[in-house]
Protein backbone atom coordinates (compact mmCIF):
# COMPACT_ATOMS: atom_id res chain seq x y z
CA UNK A 1 0.00 0.00 0.00
CA UNK A 2 1.63 3.52 -0.92
CA UNK A 3 1.74 5.77 1.55
CA UNK A 4 -0.31 9.14 1.05
CA UNK A 5 1.88 11.72 0.49
CA UNK A 6 1.92 16.01 2.70
CA UNK A 7 1.14 17.98 0.91
CA UNK A 8 2.15 22.05 1.65
CA UNK A 9 2.27 25.15 -0.07
CA UNK A 10 3.31 28.10 1.19
CA UNK A 11 2.34 31.98 0.45
CA UNK A 12 3.28 35.40 1.30
CA UNK A 13 0.13 36.70 -0.24
CA UNK A 14 -2.48 36.93 2.18
CA UNK A 15 -5.64 37.67 -0.07
CA UNK A 16 -4.65 34.38 -2.58
CA UNK A 17 -3.65 32.07 1.33
CA UNK A 18 -7.10 32.70 2.69
CA UNK A 19 -8.59 31.98 -1.12
CA UNK A 20 -6.65 28.65 -0.94
CA UNK A 21 -7.63 27.81 2.78
CA UNK A 22 -10.86 27.35 1.72
CA UNK A 23 -9.72 25.00 -0.78
CA UNK A 24 -8.22 22.93 1.65
CA UNK A 25 -10.92 21.85 3.35
CA UNK A 26 -12.03 19.31 1.07
CA UNK A 27 -7.90 17.66 0.69
CA UNK A 28 -7.26 15.59 3.75
CA UNK A 29 -2.97 15.60 2.92
CA UNK A 30 -2.96 19.09 1.46
CA UNK A 31 -2.06 22.41 4.40
CA UNK A 32 -1.71 26.07 3.54
CA UNK A 33 0.67 28.04 5.27
CA UNK A 34 0.59 31.95 5.46
CA UNK A 35 4.34 33.45 5.80
CA UNK A 36 8.09 32.62 5.54
CA UNK A 37 8.14 29.10 5.00
CA UNK A 38 11.66 28.54 6.87
CA UNK A 39 9.66 29.94 10.24
CA UNK A 40 7.08 27.94 9.62
CA UNK A 41 8.55 24.84 9.22
CA UNK A 42 11.10 24.63 11.74
CA UNK A 43 10.94 20.99 12.95
CA UNK A 44 9.57 19.41 9.16
CA UNK A 45 12.04 18.15 6.52
CA UNK A 46 10.55 18.33 3.12
CA UNK A 47 11.24 15.33 0.21
CA UNK A 48 10.77 18.41 -2.59
CA UNK A 49 9.75 21.94 -2.87
CA UNK A 50 8.54 23.14 -6.12
CA UNK A 51 8.59 26.40 -7.14
CA UNK A 52 6.45 27.13 -10.28
CA UNK A 53 6.17 30.31 -12.20
CA UNK A 54 7.18 31.54 -8.93
CA UNK A 55 11.56 32.06 -8.40
CA UNK A 56 11.50 35.48 -10.48
CA UNK A 57 9.39 37.08 -7.58
CA UNK A 58 12.62 36.09 -5.13
CA UNK A 59 15.36 39.05 -5.30
CA UNK A 60 18.09 36.72 -4.60
CA UNK A 61 17.85 33.35 -6.22
CA UNK A 62 20.57 31.75 -3.90
CA UNK A 63 19.23 32.90 -0.95
CA UNK A 64 16.03 31.49 -1.61
CA UNK A 65 17.42 28.44 -2.92
CA UNK A 66 19.84 27.90 0.37
CA UNK A 67 17.03 28.64 2.04
CA UNK A 68 14.61 26.01 0.59
CA UNK A 69 18.01 23.29 0.93
CA UNK A 70 17.85 23.28 4.76
CA UNK A 71 13.78 22.53 4.91
CA UNK A 72 15.23 19.28 2.08
CA UNK A 73 15.39 16.09 4.01
CA UNK A 74 18.45 14.22 2.60
CA UNK A 75 18.30 13.30 -1.14
CA UNK A 76 15.50 15.97 -1.05
CA UNK A 77 14.73 18.42 -4.31
CA UNK A 78 14.14 21.70 -5.32
CA UNK A 79 12.01 22.06 -8.83
CA UNK A 80 11.97 25.13 -10.85
CA UNK A 81 8.88 24.74 -13.36
CA UNK A 82 7.56 27.98 -15.78
CA UNK A 83 9.92 30.54 -14.67
CA UNK A 84 12.49 32.63 -17.49
CA UNK A 85 16.45 32.42 -16.73
CA UNK A 86 18.63 34.69 -19.24
CA UNK A 87 21.94 34.43 -20.13
CA UNK A 88 23.78 37.45 -19.51
CA UNK A 89 23.71 38.72 -22.71
CA UNK A 90 19.57 38.86 -22.93
CA UNK A 91 19.66 40.37 -19.56
CA UNK A 92 19.56 44.14 -20.21
CA UNK A 93 16.51 43.66 -22.55
CA UNK A 94 14.88 41.20 -20.99
CA UNK A 95 14.47 43.56 -17.90
CA UNK A 96 13.61 46.34 -20.34
CA UNK A 97 10.75 44.45 -21.89
CA UNK A 98 9.21 43.64 -18.17
CA UNK A 99 9.35 47.33 -17.61
CA UNK A 100 7.48 48.09 -20.88
CA UNK A 101 5.58 45.28 -19.92
CA UNK A 102 4.07 45.50 -16.76
CA UNK A 103 3.87 49.72 -17.79
CA UNK A 104 1.21 48.42 -20.95
CA UNK A 105 -0.50 46.25 -18.09
CA UNK A 106 -1.19 49.51 -15.89
CA UNK A 107 0.97 48.15 -13.22
CA UNK A 108 4.61 49.82 -13.32
CA UNK A 109 4.77 49.52 -9.95
CA UNK A 110 5.26 45.25 -10.44
CA UNK A 111 8.94 45.50 -12.41
CA UNK A 112 9.68 46.32 -8.93
CA UNK A 113 8.74 42.95 -7.95
CA UNK A 114 9.99 41.36 -10.92
CA UNK A 115 13.46 39.73 -10.76
CA UNK A 116 15.18 38.77 -13.61
CA UNK A 117 17.72 35.28 -12.70
CA UNK A 118 20.25 33.75 -15.30
CA UNK A 119 21.18 30.64 -16.13
CA UNK A 120 24.69 31.46 -14.21
CA UNK A 121 22.67 31.16 -10.68
CA UNK A 122 21.82 27.93 -10.59
CA UNK A 123 25.71 27.40 -10.65
CA UNK A 124 26.50 26.75 -7.32
CA UNK A 125 24.66 24.14 -6.83
CA UNK A 126 24.07 20.59 -7.37
CA UNK A 127 21.47 20.96 -10.71
CA UNK A 128 20.61 19.32 -13.40
CA UNK A 129 18.43 20.59 -16.78
CA UNK A 130 15.32 18.64 -16.68
CA UNK A 131 14.26 20.62 -19.73
CA UNK A 132 16.22 22.88 -21.62
CA UNK A 133 14.30 24.92 -24.62
CA UNK A 134 17.30 25.74 -26.00
CA UNK A 135 19.08 22.01 -26.63
CA UNK A 136 19.81 20.88 -29.90
CA UNK A 137 16.72 18.30 -29.89
CA UNK A 138 14.46 20.45 -28.65
CA UNK A 139 15.51 23.19 -31.47
CA UNK A 140 15.34 20.33 -33.78
CA UNK A 141 11.85 19.18 -32.76
CA UNK A 142 11.35 23.17 -32.59
CA UNK A 143 9.43 22.89 -29.33
CA UNK A 144 7.53 26.08 -28.30
CA UNK A 145 8.12 25.54 -24.56
CA UNK A 146 10.43 28.42 -23.49
CA UNK A 147 11.28 27.75 -19.74
CA UNK A 148 14.05 25.30 -18.14
CA UNK A 149 13.25 22.98 -15.81
CA UNK A 150 15.59 23.18 -13.34
CA UNK A 151 15.78 20.16 -10.43
CA UNK A 152 18.63 21.21 -7.86
CA UNK A 153 19.48 18.47 -4.82
CA UNK A 154 20.13 18.63 -1.79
Amino acid sequence: MMATAEHIATDNFETLYFQLRKKEENISNLNFIYGDPESNLKEKKIDSIIFAASIQYFESFEEIIQKALRLLKPNGEIHILDSHFYSMSELGAAIERSKLYFEGAGFPEMSQHYFHHTLDSVANFNYRFLYNPNSLLNRFLKNKKPFYWIQIQA
